[in-house]
């Protein structure tokens, strides 16, 4: 297996552990962090259980940067957290009540797992998983407020980093590209847009991601899936969808005359600061920073 792996037709996801390399390719990068934990934890202390970032990918909650190659672990027996090129093990207790089984692997749950990122990540990857857990009902918010304000009179370390994403979080936000689209729009100090805004047409209603009324402008986040996935596009070609999300536009604009225009942006612009502002300032959004 080894020099099947030298010679490009396996790719080594854990010691001893192989898959196909076509099955690597066809993977996104957090199923690559699941494959990569399922490998490696079950080879651990069966007191551990995978938790931060491997749990969130085990949960199928996003991630904005790049996946870490490292499966994440907490392991009740240590005292300090151990950082190694195959696990990170985090030192920590673990209740009977903060796992769960996912794969067959102990995961710590979605509750107890967005508390560990929220309190360790960038402020956009920890709104991103907050927004994604709220949005599918993974998590119960009022109890996640509940235990951010027990830990911090316990002054655990990252709760005041953990409670700001928080209180910044919507359960209204639909897909990783929108939490970020919300973060760049804050920190650029444009206006809170009104999520998930619907206007009807005729017989139909039109739900938009971003309203910025005093503006009339919608802004929508297109992610590539929706032109690559072929159970988004449903035997569809691409210019087919192109057309029929302009066709929607002009109906839209039609309907609504405050609606004064649609701006539609891609991950690249969104995530260069820059850019982005660029593209709302000729909208008509003013960034106040």
């Amino acid at each position: 297996m080894r020099r099947r792996a030298a010679a490009g037709e396996l790719v080594r996801v854990g010691p001893g552990t192989f898959v196909s390399r076509e099955d690597w390719r066809t993977c996104d990068p957090r199923q690559r962090h699941v494959l990569r934990t399922v490998a490696r934890v079950p080879r651990l202390d069966g007191r551990v259980a995978a938790s931060h970032w491997s749990a969130a990918a085990l949960h199928r909650l996003p991630r904005i940067a790049p996946w870490p190659l490292a499966a994440d672990v907490v392991d009740p027996a240590r005292s300090r957290t151990q950082v190694t090129s195959n696990v990170v093990r985090h030192s920590g207790s673990l209740d009977d009540g903060e796992v769960t089984r996912v794969h067959g692997l102990r995961v710590t749950t979605a509750h107890r797992t967005v508390l560990d990122v929220a309190r360790r990540a960038s402020f956009t990857d920890a709104v991103a998983v907050l927004d994604a857990a709220l949005h599918r009902g993974l998590v119960d918010g009022d109890l996640v407020s509940d235990d951010l304000d027990r830990r911090a009179e316990a002054r655990v370390r990252g709760v005041v980093r953990a409670r700001s994403a928080f209180a910044f979080a919507r359960s209204a936000c639909e897909s990783p590209g929108e939490s970020l689209t919300r973060v760049q729009l804050h920190l650029l100090g444009a206006p809170e847009p009104v999520l998930q805004q619907s206007f009807p047409i005729g017989a139909s209603v039109a739900r938009v991601d971003f309203w910025f009324p005093e503006q009339g402008v919608v802004l929508e986040f297109d992610g590539e899936v929706k032109y690559a996935d072929p159970r988004l596009l449903r035997g569809r070609p691409v210019g087919e969808i192109v057309a029929d999300e302009k066709r929607r536009e002009n109906a839209l604009r039609r309907a609504h005359p405050r609606v004064r225009a649609v701006v539609r942006v891609v991950w690249a612009e969104v995530r260069d600061l820059r850019r982005f502002r660029a593209v709302l300032q000729e909208a008509g959004i003013p960034c106040l920073r």
